[in-house]
């Protein structure tokens, strides 16, 4: 495991991306937006939606009534003997919402980096996105209130350090409040758009369903993170024999890792992500477990231009 990810805090994964090579290599992707588009001008490609005017050709049609003579393509007339209109592929905005859960549970095992990991992630998607000129918050689920805090709207780049902070400053703590965060927060919006969401989902089965569930019934589009690491894929490389108390509601138990028990848990994780995947599939959302292990470099530009996520 790369110490950079494993023992880094959330400060130092955010000043790796920010490096000048690290977001070089960002500044060549785009997210890849299926339907997630609003209703203003903006800088991503809408597949199926034609304007008169743009970078892409998408089509042409025949000249009809009504038609402009600006718009005819005057070479494939040459070619044709055809009047034919130009029509280019449509350009939107795309909202982008990034969740990060900064419960207790994604501190823990502290060795594994998630939530170090998680805040790489979120400036590093939040980055693609602004670059494209698309309108994107960064939404920490934590407990009090409404269960989350929301950063400004942010359209370009030169307003990235507002977003930096916030992912610098991130600290595990209190319950997940997954389910309740994210519903307060879609409730309040008016334009859906690309719901990019990172979390341990360390809660009821049930309720990380909804979640899914929910989103899909406001019509955003989900691609779902869930970062893991080598400690918590096998903890007896942590203990054998401990008192281990629960990160969020502090209950304590002695805990001893037989190999039926260490055989047991590792068959409810994979249930557990089995399930995840399983809850994409049926809401048409993306989902990855994201092993910190490997890094954050091969995450975003291997991992996730291989799921279609960027491109």
């Amino acid at each position: 495991m790369p110490p950079d990810v494993s023992a880094s805090s959330a400060a130092e994964a955010v000043d790796r991306v920010l490096t000048p090579a690290f977001l070089g290599h960002l500044g060549r992707m785009r997210l890849n937006v299926r339907r997630a588009f609003g209703p203003r001008p903006g800088d991503t490609p809408v597949r199926g939606l034609v304007q008169y005017g743009g970078l892409e050709l998408e089509r042409h049609k025949e000249y009809g009534h009504g038609d402009e003579l600006r718009h005819l393509d005057w070479n494939a007339y040459a070619r044709l003997d055809q009047l034919l209109v130009r029509q280019f592929r449509a350009e939107r905005e795309a909202p982008v919402h990034v969740f990060v859960d900064a419960s207790a549970s994604m501190d823990t095992p502290g060795g594994d980096g998630k939530l170090s990991f998680a805040a790489g992630l979120a400036l590093a998607l939040a980055y693609v996105a602004i670059r494209h000129h698309n309108p994107t918050r960064i939404v920490v689920l934590a407990d009090g209130g409404e269960g989350y805090r929301a950063s400004p709207v942010v359209r370009f780049p030169a307003r990235l350090p507002i977003l930096s902070e916030i992912c610098a400053s991130l600290r595990g703590g209190g319950p997940t409040t997954l389910e309740r965060g994210v519903g307060s927060y879609v409730r309040a919006q008016t334009t859906p758009g690309l719901a990019l969401l990172i979390s341990d989902f360390l809660i009821e089965p049930d309720s990380a369903r909804d979640v899914f569930q929910l989103l899909a019934a406001r019509g955003y589009e989900v691609a779902a993170f869930r970062p893991i690491g080598p400690g918590e894929r096998d903890p007896s490389s942590l203990f054998q024999r401990a008192r281990v108390r629960d990160a969020e509601d502090g209950q304590e138990k002695i805990v001893r890792l037989t190999p039926a028990n260490l055989a047991r848990y590792q068959e409810a994780l994979a249930e557990n992500l089995a399930d995840l995947e399983r809850w994409c599939t049926e809401n048409e959302a993306v989902f990855t477990a994201c092993d910190t292990g490997a890094g954050l470099e091969h995450c975003l530009f291997t991992r996730l231009p291989q799921l279609g996520v960027l491109r």
